[in-house]
């Protein structure tokens, strides 16, 4: 069998290489590509897409893993949509201070201190006195202090509570 001019192959030489091929050579019997693929395409003989969650020259890298379901451009490797939390080209920052969630557009509750939340739950770092939970929720009745986490005194009218912040019975008890 000839050996075909560069950029064919196939019996008599008929058929083209890929337009995929690096330098659109390849080998003159399988197609395969001798130089590998360009940027979204994969071996042997760069005519089919990365596989999702590949990009890049022979598809030799990951998607990043804060991209929404592994999905990047398989060119690039730019995220097509990012994890919730997440933000960038390549998703590569969590969302800035005050923010949470898909895209980074929910802001933090007013409750959280410094409204610093974590940036996919929008769970509160720290509450304010007298507030507690994830959300930094009143306080449940009866319990007051850092995270709710003190009981009233048992001199406090019972089902009335106590100040959330200092503990002190309210009025009338």
């Amino acid at each position: 069998m000839p050996e075909c001019t560069p950029g064919f192959w196939g019996s008599n030489c008929s058929q083209s290489c890929s337009n995929h091929c690096d330098h659109v050579k390849c080998n003159g019997q399988t197609s395969e590509c001798l130089q590998g693929c360009l940027e979204g395409f994969q071996l042997p003989n760069c005519t089919i897409n990365c596989q999702e969650g590949r990009y890049g020259k022979n598809c030799a890298w990951n998607c990043s893993t804060n991209c929404l379901n592994g999905k990047c451009n398989s060119f690039t490797g730019q995220c097509l949509k990012c994890q919730p939390g997440f933000v960038g080209v390549f998703c590569e920052s969590e969302c800035p201070a005050k923010f949470f969630g898909q895209d980074c557009t929910k802001k933090c509750n007013d409750s959280c201190v410094d409204q610093s939340c974590h940036p996919i739950t929008g769970n509160c770092n720290k509450c304010f006195t007298g507030r507690g939970g994830p959300q930094c929720d009143d306080c449940p009745l009866g319990t007051y202090g850092d995270n709710c986490a003190l009981n009233c005194s048992s001199i406090c009218k019972r089902g009335t509570g106590c100040d959330p912040i200092y503990g002190s019975c309210y009025e009338g008890n």
